[in-house]
């Protein structure tokens, strides 16, 4: 596996950035404790974002669970 998707909601008063850090940072702890990551692992610089509204939401849920 080199890379996930992910379709979350934010609230107003998160930022993308510290919520993709949370998510990087507890999943990586998480997963490292479970013995399913090496200790060398490290996710890489940078993300990608995308907004959807609710005519793309059943496309992207679709292609994410595929």
């Amino acid at each position: 596996m080199d890379h996930i998707h992910l379709i979350v909601s934010i609230p107003p008063h998160h930022s993308v950035a510290e919520v993709i850090k949370s998510l990087k940072g507890a999943s990586s702890h998480d997963l490292k404790l479970a013995g399913v990551l090496g200790k060398d692992f490290a996710w890489q610089r940078g993300y990608g974002v995308f907004t959807l509204g609710e005519r793309q939401r059943k496309d992207a849920e679709a292609y994410v669970l595929n």
